[in-house]
C-alpha cells in the first residue's frame, strides 16, 4: 500500500540542509558555522531548551501533586489540599518558545548549509573558531549522552494534612479534658 501523504525521501534543498546538519560534526564545517554566527544561534537554542525542560519538569511535579492529593483525599475526605506548585510556564508561553525554537532551527539549517558550501569552496576558518568548534563538538557529545540517560526523578508531592483545630474548638475541649 502506498500513502500519498508520506514522502519516503527528502529531496532537493531540504536534503542538502539536513546533510549540512550532519556535517556540523566536522571540525572545519563547525568552525565556519560558528564564524558565520552559529555561536549565537547555539546559545539561544540552549537557553530555550533549558526553559522548556524546566517548564516540563514543573508540569510533571504539578501532575504528581494532583495525583497524590486525589489519592489521599479518596482515602480520607477530611484532608486539606496542600499548597501546590504553580507551573513555571503557561501553555501560551510554551507555545511561543516552541515557535521561536522552530525558527532558530530553520536558521541553523540554513547557516549550516552556508558553512558546508564555504568549506567546499576552500574557505579556511580562523584558529580561535577551530578551537571553539572542538569544544562545541565535545559538548554536543556530552549532551547526547545525557539525553540517552534517564530523566531525573520528579520529587515526591507533598502529602495532604488534616485541618488544624480552630481555637474555639480547642478551648472547648480543654475544660472537658481537665475534668476527665
Amino acid at each position: 500500500m502506498s500513502n500519498p501523504f508520506r514522502h519516503e525521501s527528502i529531496t532537493g534543498i531540504a536534503q542538502d540542509e539536513y546533510k549540512a546538519l550532519f556535517a556540523l560534526s566536522n571540525v572545519k564545517v563547525r568552525a565556519l558555522y560558528l564564524q558565520l554566527g552559529g555561536a549565537r544561534l547555539d546559545y539561544l537554542l540552549d537557553k530555550l531548551t533549558h526553559c522548556m525542560d524546566e517548564g516540563a519538569d514543573s508540569y510533571l511535579r504539578r501532575l504528581s501533586q494532583d495525583t497524590a492529593d486525589y489519592v489521599a483525599r479518596c482515602e480520607d475526605p477530611s484532608l486539606e489540599t496542600p499548597k501546590r506548585e504553580k507551573p513555571l510556564m503557561s501553555v501560551r508561553e510554551h507555545l511561543g518558545v516552541t515557535s521561536e525554537m522552530i525558527e532558530l532551527w530553520d536558521m541553523q539549517r540554513r547557516l549550516a548549509l552556508q558553512a558546508v558550501r564555504a568549506a567546499n569552496a576552500g574557505i579556511e576558518p580562523t584558529q580561535e573558531f577551530i578551537d571553539a568548534a572542538k569544544v562545541a563538538i565535545g559538548r554536543d557529545a556530552e549532551r547526547a549522552a545525557r539525553a540517552v540517560a534517564k530523566r531525573n526523578a520528579i520529587p515526591a508531592a507533598p502529602k495532604p494534612t488534616k485541618p488544624a483545630a480552630r481555637p474555639e474548638e480547642s478551648a472547648a475541649k480543654a475544660p472537658a479534658q481537665a475534668a476527665a
